[in-house]
This record gives C-alpha cells, structure tokens and sequence, in this order.
C-alpha cells in the first residue's frame, strides 16, 4: 500500500528501495508493485544532481512508454530548459489525481495536486506502458 511507503519510505539518492528511495527509485518501485506496469531500468548509477544524466537515461527508457493522459500509474515527469529535474507517480487520493514522489527536501514520500505540480515545472509531461488499453482513447 501506497501508505505504507508514506510511514517508512526515506530519501536516499540512489536508492531503489525497499524502504529508500530517490525520485526515480521510487516512481520505478510505485509504478511496478502498486499498478503493476513493466518494472523500468535501474538508472541506480546516476545522481539526482546529474540532469544530464538523467535526461540521457530518459529518453533511452521513453522508447518503451508513450505519452499519455495524467492516470493513475503514469510517469510525471518535469522538465527544465530541456532536461529531466525530478520525476514522480500519478496516483488518486481523495479522489483527485496527485503526483506521488520524493526529494530531497521532503526526505518523505509526498503527495502533491496534479496541478501543484504543474505550476511548479516549466514542462510536464506523463508517459504510460505502449500497451495499456487506456492509451488507445487518448
């Protein structure tokens, strides 16, 4: 359950958990255990402070997604000027779509108003499995 990870999960950057995790760790960890999509690379050798490196190692993983509405078990991620800064799981809570992550600054998992998260970032795009139903919608 997501509220278990809220109680015990912390930061660590690097971490792919169990119980610590960095922003990418823990989208990776929610989007796998909690809504059962492909568990997507590692990119454990990457820092957080590296953007480079982890736009880099974004667009070899975003073959594999394709961009989607913001539901539930999407990857949010946030751009600046051309590079990936931080990332996060959309989840309902409350009945309202929110951004699950973890910063450094949090320490904790947070939950965040899908258009909190937005404001915050000048870009933000969502990316789903290719083959989940929902996506042919659109």
């Amino acid at each position: 359950m997501l509220n278990d990870l809220i109680r015990h999960a912390r930061y660590r950057d690097g971490g792919r958990g169990p119980l610590l995790f960095d922003c990418w760790g823990l989208a990776r960890h929610v989007r796998h255990h909690h809504f059962g999509r492909a568990l997507l690379a590692s990119w454990g050798e990457i820092r957080v402070d590296d953007a480079r490196g982890t736009t880099r190692a974004a667009m070899a993983t975003l073959p594999a997604l394709v961009e989607s509405r913001p539901v539930p078990g999407a990857l949010a991620l946030a751009w600046r000027c051309g590079l990936l800064v931080h990332m996060g799981t959309v989840v309902m809570a409350d009945g309202r779509r929110c951004v699950f992550d973890i910063n450094s600054q949090s320490l904790t998992p947070r939950m965040m108003r899908l258009q909190d998260f937005e404001r915050f970032y000048m870009r933000v795009s969502y990316h789903d499995d290719r083959d989940l139903p929902q996506q042919a919608a659109g």
